[in-house]
């Protein structure tokens, strides 16, 4: 008797010290975790979501064998091609555009992956300006999503809107569902599982800033703020193209008070213009009409007088010139200023 009462204190004092270890040990984490934002918490989970939906894009470099085996194909040395072969050449856009390639995937009744036909979609868009609406090229890849089943989200919405995906005003629809959509332009090409870099969506971004330019005197906020936030600043734009579309935007009539305050600003801020006063800019003008450079002149004459060049000294670049406005500042992107 007198045994169990000695061992019994013993006990709950080892239970009381492991006890109190695992609350040291959740304290710590506690810390720990509190100490970290939410992103980083949850970093993997947010990734895979984004995942999800990203556009595919064939990242690796051309294959040796694969490439050999296509030129043996085409050279007639051999009848066929191997399904890792296929797989690889539906990311060559100027294979998978070959009639000689989508007329072998249909003569032995190729099943396509869902990747072979992101492919095949993905390699029209990359030579969409080489390819002419009446391509035959583009009417086999049409028919091939068409034939494709399964349930995956991205193919059914392409096989549901072909003539937006494939067709030959398919950039032009698509800018009709931005204009009519404004979800913010890397939403919308998320939507659709686009690559922005191919020339398909630099014409969906130019028609869908022809449209917003059209309509800028009555152009609801939420648009407006797409068209410069997205549609005008879109790191893709070929810099000629881009010049002229700003042209156009300065010598549109109407332009009201606001937008022109708007342009003033995102003219003077933007790495490829700048103040077409000032010399160091000069070059950034030469491909805008020069009817809109000097109204732009004329505007920032009136409204903005103090511009000027300071020498300042920068780390690791030394003293440098440095264009300071102190009238007009850079535009505010935050929504709940333009909404």
């Amino acid at each position: 008797m007198e045994q169990i009462q000695v061992e019994i204190p013993s006990i709950f004092e080892e239970l009381s010290a492991v006890m109190g270890h695992i609350t040291s040990n959740l304290e710590t984490s506690a810390r720990r975790i509190t100490r970290e934002t939410p992103d980083d918490r949850l970093n993997n989970l947010r990734k895979a979501i984004l995942a999800i939906d990203a556009p595919e894009v064939q990242k690796q470099p051309p294959k040796q064998r694969h490439m050999e085996a296509w030129e043996r194909f085409t050279a007639g040395l051999s009848d066929s091609l191997d399904k890792a072969t296929v797989r690889f050449l539906c990311w060559v856009p100027d294979v998978a555009t070959d009639l000689r390639f989508l007329a072998h995937i249909t003569r032995t009744n190729h099943k396509l992956s869902r990747k072979s036909l992101t492919g095949l979609v993905h390699s029209c868009h990359t030579r969409w300006r080489d390819l002419s609406p009446e391509d035959q090229a583009l009417n086999i890849i049409k028919a091939l999503l068409l034939r494709h089943g399964g349930s995956d989200r991205k193919l059914a919405r392409w096989r549901g809107n072909t003539d937006a995906i494939l067709g030959a005003r398919g950039p032009r629809i698509l800018a009709d569902t931005l204009f009519a959509e404004p979800v913010g332009l890397a939403g919308f090409l998320r939507q659709w599982q686009l690559d922005p870099a191919t020339p398909f969506c630099q014409d969906i971004v130019r028609a869908a800033s022809v449209l917003c330019r059209n309509h800028i005197a009555r152009l609801p906020s939420d648009m407006m703020l797409v068209y410069f936030r997205d549609l005008l600043s879109w790191p893709h734009w070929d810099p000629v193209i881009l010049k002229k579309e700003i042209g156009s935007l300065i010598l549109q009539k109407p332009l009201p008070e606001k937008v022109r305050a708007i342009l003033e600003r995102f003219l003077l801020h933007h790495q490829q213009f700048g103040d077409p006063r000032l010399l160091v800019n000069k070059v950034n003008w030469v491909y805008v009409p020069a009817q809109a450079r000097e109204r732009v002149i004329r505007w920032l004459n009136q409204e903005v007088p103090f511009v000027f060049n300071e020498h300042v000294y920068q780390q690791g670049k030394g003293w440098v010139w440095r264009q300071r406005n102190s009238v007009t500042a850079p535009l505010s992107f935050e929504r709940e200023e333009w909404i």
